[in-house]
């Protein structure tokens, strides 16, 4: 986490806030998150990864999710699909680097394990129709807690 309104660098979780004017939200994400994301019930999912959930829209779980530069998503694939907008920094993982503004996709297909950017938290929008599979040795023996 970044020095200033994110946090100190020494910080293993990602801040509560967020610096919403370093941050494009797209005018049609603004019913959905508000105003501010910073007010927003962040839960921890793990060290260095928050999400805060939004509930269904037309059927799919919508969520942002915040995970600190440099920290690594677990490995997983996905029953049904999953589309993530990338709204703050970057990750990359099997097929590509994805920065700001763009939209990544995912399936059955894919087994991927999304890793931020060093330098900057990333924060997405994800809209998945489906549950993630956790793939790893680590994710398969957590999966059993994780709904």
């Amino acid at each position: 986490i970044l020095d200033g309104p994110l946090g100190d660098l020494n910080d293993n979780e990602p801040s509560a806030k967020v610096d919403d004017s370093a941050t494009a939200i797209p005018e049609s994400l603004r019913s959905i998150i508000g105003s501010s994301m910073d007010q927003l019930p962040w839960k921890t999912l793990l060290p260095g990864v928050k999400e805060c959930k939004f509930g269904e829209i037309d059927g799919c779980a919508s969520s942002l999710l915040w995970v600190r530069a440099g920290r690594a998503m677990p490995s997983h694939t996905h029953h049904g699909t999953e589309l993530t907008l990338v709204l703050r920094g970057g990750f990359k993982d099997e097929d590509g680097h994805y920065v700001a503004g763009d939209v990544a996709f995912a399936d059955g297909d894919i087994d991927h394990k999304p890793v931020a950017d060093e330098g900057e938290d990333c924060i997405c929008f994800a809209v998945t129709a489906g549950r993630l599979q956790l793939t790893g040795p680590v994710g398969r023996w957590f999966a059993p807690f994780i709904r």
